[in-house]
């Protein structure tokens, strides 16, 4: 294999990819959603947000208009004759989409009628961007006469966390777009290839699919046990697995899975028993992602389910121990995908830990993982140094070494995209293979790549 392969994903990088948009009913009807909860209120949504990260774009004013503006600022009210408009810097859209607020003008008409607009009344906008919302409408005081400032975003979260039939079908077309590429990637995989070879097919078969890469992750060997990685010129070897994290952007969705696969296409012994504890817990929160469950009891038994497999495998001393559950589990299992990765996660995160069940209809993912850095027994982790002594710490390590020694430097993930049914689910991403067997199977097929020169 050679560097052709990896010299594609910069040019892939800069392929337009085109989204269509929904139906023309679907913004106006969810426009007149957040007019109905505003009630007498009015909303100001900015196009964009100033991130730790930089400028973002707002998801939520793209949910409304289907437009991508980082300029734009959209007004509501339901007060008197509803009324929507949306404020740009030259008073037009620049690339219209079917739906979107009929009636635009300039920012600077904005910034003029903004305190006559809000005076005396109750202003929904965004509060994690306050201060950026201010300079674009040009007048920081302004929103001092508002009677009352609320936070729009709850609105949104409770809407976006509940997908439509049309967004479900999108999703649908992301995850299939994903896994097709998935299994392309599982027929070239062979040791001497570099982990931005494999990147490199996935940006192939997104973009021939009319997508584009959302995030991918190719950790291989010592590389496995990161929970968040990229891919680099490491070349895989045979012995090893590879931890796949991978989301398509199709039509402004993204999907997204996690696989674990063996370079060489055979798990060994020790692979093979940790990935059959981890697709294990995932099936088992599979089962129990339906209407009416509670989101957090069910994070609670995929954990339950993965310590007690631990325990047998000889890495955990005592499967009701707190602090054992806090080594071995790094990270949640469950969120909301749509038009973002962790969809409304700062909402769902914080409704899951006060009781939020399974509702119909929305997509969430489910996807277990344990990790074995080589030399962790080492040291004693400080987040435990107030849950557990040293002493106990130090006999803990002692006993599970001889084990620990087996899986060191070995990740493992799998995720799928689960959407919830009025009864039971349906697992948006099974066309990725996820059985041993399976996986096996088809890594034993040719693939074209493994003839590129």
């Amino acid at each position: 294999m050679t560097q052709n392969l990896a010299r594609l994903v910069p040019v892939f990088a800069l392929v337009g990819v085109s989204f269509m948009a929904p139906a023309e009913e679907s913004y106006s009807s969810r426009r007149q959603a957040i007019q109905d909860k505003a009630g007498k209120g009015v909303v100001l949504l900015p196009g964009q947000h100033q991130t730790p990260r930089g400028p973002q774009e707002n998801k939520d004013f793209i949910y409304l208009t289907g437009l991508q503006d980082p300029e734009a600022v959209l007004f509501l009210t339901a007060e008197g004759e509803k009324k929507e408009i949306l404020f740009t810097r030259s008073g037009k859209i620049s690339n219209p989409v079917p739906g979107a607020p009929a009636e635009v003008r300039p920012l600077a008409d904005l910034r003029a009628s903004l305190s006559r607009l809000v005076a005396g009344k109750k202003v929904y906008l965004p509060f994690a961007d306050l201060d950026a919302l201010s300079q674009w409408t040009g007048a920081p005081g302004v929103l001092a006469q508002a009677a009352e400032l609320a936070n729009v975003e709850p609105f949104f979260a409770e809407m976006r966390i509940v997908k439509s039939p049309e967004e479900i079908e999108i999703l649908k077309q992301a995850a299939d777009i994903t896994a097709a590429a998935y299994v392309e990637v599982l027929k070239a995989a062979e040791p001497g290839m570099r982990e931005r070879d494999l990147q490199a097919i996935f940006a192939y078969r997104y973009v021939r699919a009319g997508a584009a890469p959302s995030f991918t992750q190719i950790a291989s060997g010592p590389n496995s046990v990161n929970i968040h990685f990229g891919a680099t010129t490491r070349e895989i070897k045979a012995g090893e697995v590879i931890v796949f994290d991978l989301g398509a952007w199709f039509e402004r969705y993204t999907s997204d899975i996690s696989r674990t696969i063996p370079v060489g296409g055979k798990f060994a012994k020790e692979q093979a028993d940790l990935y059959a504890v981890v697709l294990a817990a995932q099936k088992e929160g599979i089962r129990l992602m339906v209407a009416g469950n509670d989101i957090q009891k069910t994070q609670t038994a995929v954990e339950d389910a993965l310590l007690a497999g631990l325990q047998k495998l000889g890495l955990v001393t005592d499967p009701a121990s707190p602090w054992q559950r806090r080594f071995h589990i790094q990270h949640g299992f469950i969120h909301g995908i749509g038009l973002d990765v962790h969809d409304v996660w700062p909402w769902f995160s914080a409704e899951m830990r006060r009781g939020l069940t399974f509702k119909p209809n929305m997509v969430l993912t489910m996807e277990p993982g344990l990790y074995f850095p080589e030399g962790r027994l080492e040291r004693f982790p400080p987040n435990l140094k107030s849950l557990v002594t040293e002493e106990e710490w130090k006999a803990f390590a002692a006993q599970i070494g001889p084990a620990y020694k087996r899986y060191a430097n070995l990740g493992c993930r799998i995720e799928d995209d689960v959407l919830v049914l009025e009864a039971g689910n349906s697992v948006l991403t099974a066309g990725a293979p996820k059985e041993i067997a399976e996986i096996e199977k088809t890594m034993r097929l040719r693939s074209p790549f493994n003839d590129l020169k």
